[in-house]
């Protein structure tokens, strides 16, 4: 039985060098001439049976569910770290690079920048598990040719070897990218004569993290018997730049240089069981940062989107990371609680009306469900309701805004903002260069640089709520109005609607008032600030209420989002509609406001306010106060104090 190894201790391993026609250096000596001795190589220990060293292991288990856009937070995870020392065989078909350098006189150490440069060859393993000679592409890949050995003068010399044998630039610099299973060695003052041509390497070290994603069902799919992978997308955070210029003799060092975006292709995906997938990658070394992963899963012919974002992940060289994904099917299908649904362009949705029972409404008894308004004619339609089920089902034809409401016996007990929209932020399709920006379908979602992003991991959307644009110059960017600790929308400057406008009336009111009449925007004129009479944390600083505007698995932001927010990374759009916050490149419209005392337009087109879930500190009236961010050409404010009956945009973020 052949040794996988590339090391025999008693019989000496010929090699037959090449010139290396990607190499463009020029050797300092012939190729033959008398008196040279022909050189062979060798890699491991007498005592070993493989040849790259991995001798570290993390395996993390992660639980995940269809359509997850949040933090992973394991129902199990298992961390273990595994310290005993194996080695894994270099494959066949990998390529080594050996390059040869002769010591400066005087030198006590190697130093490929000082010493003088002699030759480079390639070579290939065999299924023998043979080095042979071979000519390589730009890959390191092996290609056919006529390859020519390695002859050298009697002397002594520093041999550095490295897999794959992908081209030196400058005699001593490589650059490697993400991808390659990139590992080093290093044989020092070793002296060729008649007596000895065999130079012995030790075992590669690896440079990479090898990481390994193993997915499948777990038991709460009884029945999937078949899955299929598409690409798995990775964003890292505080990682080395790619490619990384490594000098021969070095090792590679994380640093953080930039972000950097992986794909491990469905064609580097086997099929290991029938319901299980295995793909491997190798990546450079990163500091403690998020990562990002995104895949699409089909099980049993059925395509979920799988998101994770995993905070503090730390990749070494040389170790191997396992990541053991188990799919979960409970609870994946049910449409979450809200008060507020973004539905596709030509889609239905069926929600719960359990959010009615819920915010204290409780309609016992029979019950109906109707548009009450909608930007565009035929835009929205209630298709169905279940009073058993207790559901509404609601179809849309393009996009827009409309408000559902459910009644009983003529009054208003709840109403939802249906939101149409191609915009999915759930759904990722693939991540930039840069990590304040997440490719989603139809647009967008952003990281902003402060404490808030980088502890929690958290995605804001990339425009206002009920926006059907992220884009500038563009009206439908605006979104809807709100008035702090309120879930319905109301319109912005200029939108009309078909149904029931919104209107104004003096205030303050009962919070079943406001439930009752989701259209009626009532301000509070110069004596009170507050649209309700009895003023509550309707919505409360990181966390999601029964009164939050946003879609599931969003929430209005805390105040602490726009932390970092400062002149020299805000612009004005060219198209003086809004300013522009430059690392993410998020646009955010004037939109203006509704004023607290009339309810009338105010600054539209001059400024914009977006409100936080904070109320107010440090002023006496904190209860009637919110805590907003105000930007304009000539300013910005990331903890501006308005009224609470002040109607503003609102951009949510992940909850």
């Amino acid at each position: 039985m052949k040794k996988l190894a590339l090391l025999i201790s008693i019989l000496t391993v010929v090699i037959y060098s090449c010139s290396d026609e990607e190499n463009t250096l020029t050797p300092n000596i012939p190729e033959i001439e008398s008196g040279k001795t022909l050189v062979s190589f060798a890699i491991g220990h007498a005592d070993d049976t493989k040849s790259v060293e991995d001798n570290k292991t993390e395996i993390t288990q992660l639980m995940m569910q269809p359509g997850l856009s949040s933090d992973v937070q394991p129902l199990a995870v298992e961390v273990q770290q595994i310290a005993t020392k194996s080695y894994e065989a270099l494959r066949i078909d990998s390529t080594l690079r050996v390059v040869v350098y002769k010591r400066r006189p005087g030198g006590s150490t190697p130093d490929p920048a000082l010493d003088q440069f002699i030759a480079t060859n390639t070579y290939v393993v065999n299924n023998e598990y043979n080095l042979m000679p071979t000519l390589v592409d730009s890959a390191g890949s092996a290609v056919s040719g006529k390859a020519s050995p390695l002859y050298l003068m009697n002397d002594t010399y520093d041999f550095y070897a490295y897999t794959p044998a992908i081209p030196l630039s400058n005699d001593s610099l490589i650059k490697i990218n993400n991808g390659y299973d990139f590992a080093t060695a290093m044989a020092e003052n070793i002296t060729i004569d008649e007596l000895k041509s065999n130079v012995m390497f030790p075992n590669l070290n690896r440079q990479m993290a090898r990481v390994q994603f193993t997915i499948q069902p777990d038991q709460s799919y009884p029945d999937a018997n078949s899955i299929k992978i598409g690409e798995l997308g990775m964003n890292l955070l505080h990682t080395s730049a790619a490619p990384y210029t490594l000098k021969l003799g070095d090792n590679i060092i994380a640093t953080p240089d930039t972000t950097d975006n992986q794909v491990i292709k469905s064609s580097k995906f086997i099929q290991t069981l029938a319901n299980q997938v295995q793909g491997v990658d190798y990546l450079l070394p990163k500091i403690p940062g998020s990562l990002y992963v995104y895949f699409n899963l089909a099980i049993n012919g059925v395509v979920q989107t799988y998101i994770a974002i995993m905070p503090n992940v730390t990749f070494k060289s040389g170790y191997n990371y396992l990541y053991n994904v188990l799919i979960k099917e409970n609870g994946s299908t049910a449409v979450q609680q809200a008060n507020c649904y973004m539905v596709l362009p030509n889609q239905s949705l069926t929600f719960p009306v359990a959010q009615a029972v819920n915010g204290g409404a409780n309609p016992v008894g029979p019950w109906t469900a109707s548009v009450y308004w909608q930007t565009s004619p035929s835009f929205l339609t209630v298709s169905s309701t279940s009073q058993k089920n207790g559901t509404i089902t609601v179809s849309t034809t393009g996009t827009g805004n409309g408000l559902v409401v459910l009644k009983q016996y003529g009054r208003i007990c709840w109403s939802w903002h249906i939101w149409g929209t191609d915009y999915n932020p759930s759904l990722t399709t693939g991540f930039t260069a840069s990590g304040n920006v997440i490719e989603v379908e139809g647009g967008e979602v952003h990281r902003y640089n402060n404490d808030f992003f980088s502890t929690t991991n958290k995605v804001i959307m990339d425009r206002n709520l009920g926006a059907l644009t992220s884009q500038p110059n563009d009206s439908s960017a605006y979104g809807m109005l709100y008035q702090w600790g309120r879930k319905d929308p109301f319109l912005p400057s200029g939108l009309k609607v078909q149904g029931v406008n919104t209107s104004v009336n003096g205030g303050p009111v009962l919070l079943q008032t406001s439930i009752s009449n989701p259209t009626v925007f009532y301000y509070s004129g110069f004596i009170y600030y507050n649209w309700a009479v009895y003023p509550g944390e309707y919505w409360e600083d990181d966390a999601k209420t029964i009164f939050d505007p946003c879609p599931p698995g969003w929430r209005v932001p805390d105040d602490d989002v726009w932390d970092g927010f400062t002149q020299t990374n805000i612009v004005q759009d060219p198209s003086g509609k809004g300013i522009i916050y430059t690392p993410s490149k998020s646009f955010f419209p004037f939109t203006g406001q509704r004023g607290y005392q009339y309810g009338n337009f105010k600054n539209v087109g001059t400024a914009g306010y977006q409100w936080s879930s904070d109320e107010s500190s440090g002023i006496i009236d904190f209860i009637d106060y919110g805590e907003s961010f105000f930007f304009s050409a000539v300013g910005i404010n990331d903890t501006y104090n308005l009224p609470k009956a002040s109607g503003l945009s609102v951009r949510c973020v992940q909850d």
